[in-house]
């Protein structure tokens, strides 16, 4: 393809990709359960109680390159996963750091390429590579991504106000220069904090103390008690039903598409629960026409007369059927190169 004629205009809906925090025990893998066909990647076992596909176990680190290759080459075993939940993300931070440490021939991260904070670099390097595939994953199989982890309490200091205060954070291992959580945060389209709603309270005597009712929030703003943004105009405060959360994104891409911001070019498809009947058969036409315009465009890469008209023809019996247009323009993008 030529990349100067690839140019696109307007929103381009996408499969989801999140980051879920919060505390232990609060829903974290209950919430991403409710996804589209999920199957379940980590080293601890929280989605034991739910009824989902999960992958063994993580014991060793090479088995997360494993799972996500068998996904990215569509394996027959897997071709009906729509989304790939990573539960946690510090549950896999310790194999990550065994591994890094054995290839070193050190017993701490610390140690490892003679120190001094090299560890932490080729930690954070691995997760990066990870991420790439992860982005593969998506634009390659149209799969939703979601990333769960836990959070720790920190203490932070406000350079504004030169204020203290307590603040949640991704538990994973940091030093005072590098912190493995931004490239987390910074790959998603949504960073989420799932914590529990509190108030402030008085005794008989005036003592001020934080109580709650059990209720727990999914929280889409940055606030000084913990970290999270949104590309979607998310609002700030959403219950633990996940449909509520794709249901604003999937809002998010209709007024898009009534106000013609969609891209005309190219469209993956997005999980979410009908906002209305209307709206989604309306979206799913749309996605279907700019996926298709998107597939016919890839075939003038292909030299070979007979693949074109199979091809060709493979996308008009697809009609609007998402799935069908996204493995063609997956194969048709594995050919071209």
């Amino acid at each position: 393809m030529d990349f100067l004629n690839e140019v696109t205009t307007g929103v381009t809906p996408q499969p989801l990709y999140v980051l879920l925090m919060g505390t232990e025990k609060i829903g974290k893998s209950t919430w991403a359960s409710k996804s589209n066909a999920p199957i379940f990647l980590g080293a601890e076992p929280g989605s034991n109680n739910l009824n989902v596909a999960r992958f063994p176990l993580v014991t060793e680190w090479a088995q997360v390159d494993l799972a996500v290759e068998a996904l990215l080459k569509n394996d027959s075993r897997f071709a009906d996963r729509k989304t790939l939940v990573v539960d946690t993300i510090d549950s896999l931070e310790p194999i990550q750091h065994m591994q890094i440490c054995k290839d070193y021939a050190v017993k701490s991260i610390e140690l490892a390429n003679g120190g001094f904070g090299a560890g932490l670099k080729i930690a954070i390097e691995k997760w990066n590579a990870f991420l790439m595939k992860l982005e593969r994953l998506r634009n390659e199989r149209g799969m939703n991504i979601i990333l769960l982890a836990h959070t720790q309490m920190v203490k932070r200091m406000d350079p504004m106000t030169n204020v203290e205060f307590d603040r949640y954070e991704m538990k994973l291992h940091k030093s005072a220069k590098l912190d493995s959580s931004k490239i987390f945060i910074e790959h998603v389209d949504n960073h989420l904090f799932m914590g529990w709603e509190n108030y402030r309270s008085k005794t008989d005597s005036g003592v001020e103390y934080s109580s709650t009712l059990g209720v727990a929030k999914v929280y889409t703003e940055r606030r000084p008690a913990f970290d999270a943004g949104n590309r979607f105009s998310l609002p700030f405060e959403m219950t633990r039903d996940f449909g509520e959360f794709t249901g604003h994104v999937k809002n998010y891409y209709v007024k898009a598409l009534k106000e013609g911001t969609v891209s005309t070019d190219q469209s993956e498809t997005q999980q979410a629960p009908p906002a209305d009947k209307v709206s989604d058969t309306q979206l799913q036409i749309e996605q279907a026409k700019n996926l298709s315009q998107y597939c016919i465009k890839l075939l003038a890469d292909i030299k070979c007369t007979d693949t074109q008209k199979h091809v060709k023809a493979g996308i008009e019996k697809a009609g609007q059927n998402l799935d069908e247009l996204t493995r063609i323009k997956g194969k048709l993008e594995t050919l071209i190169g």
